[in-house]
């Protein structure tokens, strides 16, 4: 569900999943309600109580503090695209940043009942992937919005590729895993 707020519209919304698990027992539905604001924060304890996850743009560091399963999205065109941008918002709040990345990829993966097939780098998954300029945990979160992506993978397949000065294709590219698996 999409919401922009206020607080009382949240809780109308957890209200209504809270309803459909008491009409239909607890299962594995992964419900979110995306567009989650400041104005949520006093709901947290719901989100968290009916598993219900928050996406934000950026999502309000509480509900991290909170344990609260968090997905990041870009609602683009209404927001910045570069999920740099929102990374280091995040990390300006003070939020981790393998924690904003779990949220923009692992994380999306899961609400979505694919975290089996992509969301993280792992042999027998899509490589689905993109290649940054820097290595991200080595900058600071004012250089982490002047990182640039190199190139992207998807299913495997080269999409975008600025680092041989090549136009994109349908070249594969193996990657060697730190436990010396390629895939």
């Amino acid at each position: 569900m999409h919401n922009i707020g206020p607080t009382s519209t949240y809780n109308l919304m957890l209200d209504a999943f809270e309803y459909a698990l008491q009409q239909n027992g607890p299962r594995d539905a992964r419900h979110m309600i995306t567009h989650v604001s400041d104005e949520a924060i006093p709901t947290i304890p719901r989100f968290k109580a009916l598993n219900i996850r928050a996406d934000g743009h950026p999502l309000p560091k509480a509900f991290f503090d909170a344990g609260v399963l968090v997905n990041s999205s870009s609602d683009y065109p209404v927001r910045e695209f570069f999920p740099m941008t929102r990374i280091a918002t995040g990390l300006k709040s003070g939020v981790a940043l393998n924690t904003m990345l779990n949220s923009h990829t692992i994380q999306g993966a899961e609400a979505m009942f694919t975290e089996k097939e992509t969301g993280s780098i792992e042999v027998g998954k899509a490589a689905d992937l993109v290649v940054m300029d820097q290595d991200l945990f080595k900058l600071s979160t004012d250089q982490l919005e002047g990182s640039q992506v190199l190139m992207t993978l998807f299913e495997g397949k080269v999409v975008y590729d600025n680092l041989n000065g090549r136009a994109a294709g349908s070249n594969e590219m193996v990657v060697e895993l730190a436990d010396g698996h390629k895939h």
